[in-house]
């Protein structure tokens, strides 16, 4: 889950994020993520995928990577 001691850039991130998945900030603080078909993906999810997204050093990969996830949410 993420902390409560947020950074400046880590605050600019969190912003980003919700504006691309089309989610309040204010839905990131709380257990879990609870818009439509995503109701059932938890806070830690959320975070565990982002987590590992911004260890992908390599630009293709993480492209491949977003593509990827788009798709599994198209069904």
């Amino acid at each position: 889950m993420l902390d409560g001691g947020y950074r400046p850039d880590r605050t600019r991130l969190l912003r980003r994020i919700a504006d691309v998945v089309g989610l309040p900030v204010s839905a990131f603080e709380t257990d879990r993520v609870d818009v439509g078909r995503s109701a059932g993906a938890s806070l830690a999810e959320c975070d565990a995928l982002i987590a590992a997204f911004l260890r992908i050093d390599d630009p293709k990969a993480r492209r491949r990577c977003l593509d990827m996830v788009r798709a599994a949410a198209q069904g």
